[in-house]
């Protein structure tokens, strides 16, 4: 069995080996180049922080007591030690590796114009119960949003995507976050 276990390693390592490439390429050739995929990426970004900041208890109580307008400045002096086990808000590094995985699926890769070869992957986070799957997915939602309506303007409205549940309580649960 240990030759059947080091084919089994070495097939996952070169799997690892390619969505790292994907990563880069999708970097490379979908952000740097293009000014307004980056802004799109960057308003992912911000409007996750967003959604993070507003949906720490602590926050809410800020914005009921204290009313703030909610402007441009209100979000550049918020804080964003959001998280107890984590100096700072950040990405987790799955959450982070399935956007940019995916890059290609939201914006046209300009070296695969068909979309033939992102048709044929299909990438799936597989990770505990309360481990961050729903911000890896929102996050690619918001980037496909935020796109569309950047990109095409009216006709980039309606529906972008759809997200199922099996489990009602989890769905309830993720709707409350």
């Amino acid at each position: 069995t240990d030759d059947k276990d080091r084919s089994f390693a070495l097939d996952n390592l070169s799997k690892c080996k390619s969505d790292m490439q994907r990563m880069k390429d999708n970097v490379d050739k979908i952000l740097s180049d293009n000014e307004d995929n980056m802004l799109c990426f960057r308003l992912m970004n911000s409007a996750m922080f967003m959604q993070l900041w507003h949906n720490k208890k602590d926050n809410q109580r800020i914005i009921i007591d204290d009313d703030p307008y909610l402007d441009e400045n209100f979000y550049k002096q918020a804080k964003d030690n959001i998280f107890p086990s984590s100096p700072h808000a950040a990405w987790r590094p799955f959450q982070l590796a399935f956007i940019l995985l995916n890059l290609d699926g939201i914006i046209k890769h300009p070296q695969d114009s068909g979309w033939k070869k992102r048709n044929d992957l299909v990438d799936l986070v597989w990770f505990p119960t309360g481990g961050g799957k729903t911000e890896a997915y929102l996050g690619i939602i918001a980037l496909c949003v935020i796109y569309r309506r950047k990109m095409y303007g009216e006709q980039g409205y309606g529906v972008a995507a759809i997200m199922r549940y099996t489990l009602r309580l989890l769905t309830t649960q993720q709707f409350q976050r």
